[in-house]
């Protein structure tokens, strides 16, 4: 299953690496007092350019990872779960002529 998702905002970096472009943008801060959130996009052609403003639909996903650490105050070994969510542009035309495509 898949949570699709429009994500809006500012291309801070862009970068291809392995047949794909790797986009991150940064949202507005909901208030004055709250710090701007970042997402990384992933799409095969570029997005735009860094500055530019966005707005793509998404498909949502996450991955587990795991990671084991020895606990220095007891010896135990434990083991932190983090979560990895990619964002995966949908498609929903065929590129603009003149958009590149990430080289396979």
């Amino acid at each position: 299953m898949s949570i699709e998702v429009t994500v809006a905002g500012r291309i801070e970096h862009s970068e291809q690496y392995k047949g794909r472009w790797y986009v991150i943008v940064i949202t507005p801060a909901l208030d004055a007092y709250s710090a701007p959130s970042r997402f990384k996009l992933v799409h095969e052609y570029s997005l735009g350019a860094v500055g530019e403003e966005i707005s793509v639909r998404c498909s949502l996903r996450g991955y587990l990872r795991r990671r084991e650490w020895t606990d220095p105050q007891n010896g135990q070994v434990r083991q932190i779960r983090n979560v990895d969510v990619v964002f995966t542009v949908i498609p929903d035309a065929p590129p603009k002529p003149g958009a590149k495509a990430a080289p396979a």
